[in-house]
């Protein structure tokens, strides 16, 4: 039987119009951040040019639709270049949550709103390394769904399964009876890792992974 999924591709546009993530030149023989690359940038859509929101919206989308040919029900925070908390407060009455709520609440609500039986947050990582890491905050059941999309990402294309933690990320408490994590898919400033996000063969492929993990996952409950 299907189960209901939420995808909650990492970063975004804030309020404000900044990135969450700089904006990642690579073009040459590693990344290297872009100056001045919290607004926009007239290199953001040029090739060879990666941005976190960008690279995790893809990705998610890719998941959402193979989750979906596998019959399950697929929910993302959003669906565009914006802050996930915008977009889900645009998507509610009370105007008291739209002005005073952070956007990982509303992710939360979100997520408990769709009665959601797995949630998975999907970023890229940065600090020098390679590789994949996939974080959970309770249960046994975090941990469970974190070793299965690591071993689909390492299974289907040879990516070091770097760490699998506990963490006290928000998004992830008391959400989904502890089948929730947060998933660092590559880093972004490795150049290897990268390439495999700057062409729609190789997003295809992470999504692929991403989703193969959570649908083998969902088979166990």
């Amino acid at each position: 039987m299907g189960k209901i999924i939420v995808l909650d591709p990492g970063h975004g546009l804030t309020p404000k119009g900044k990135y969450s993530r700089p904006l990642m030149d690579c073009r040459g023989e590693k990344t290297i951040a872009v100056p001045n690359s919290m607004y926009p940038h007239e290199n953001d859509h040029e090739p060879g040019f990666y941005r976190e929101d960008f690279g995790t919206l893809a990705i998610a989308k890719r998941v959402a639709a193979e989750l979906e040919c596998m019959g399950h029900t697929v929910y993302l925070t959003r669906k565009d270049e914006n802050n996930a908390g915008v977009y889900l407060a645009n998507l509610s009455d009370n105007a008291w949550k739209k002005k005073y709520w952070k956007s990982w609440k509303w992710v939360k609500d979100f997520t408990v709103r769709k009665q959601a039986d797995i949630f998975v947050a999907i970023h890229t990582n940065a600090g020098g390394g390679t590789g994949t890491s996939c974080f959970w905050a309770s249960s046994r059941n975090g941990v469970e769904l974190s070793n299965a999309l690591t071993q689909e990402l390492h299974d289907q294309l040879g990516l070091k399964v770097r760490r699998i933690a506990k963490h006290r990320y928000l998004i992830l408490r008391q959400q989904c009876n502890g089948r929730a994590v947060l998933l660092e898919c590559l880093f972004h400033d490795n150049i290897k890792d990268i390439k495999l996000l700057l062409t729609d063969e190789g997003v295809n492929s992470v999504g692929k992974a991403v989703a193969d993990g959570i649908d083998k996952y969902s088979n166990t409950f």
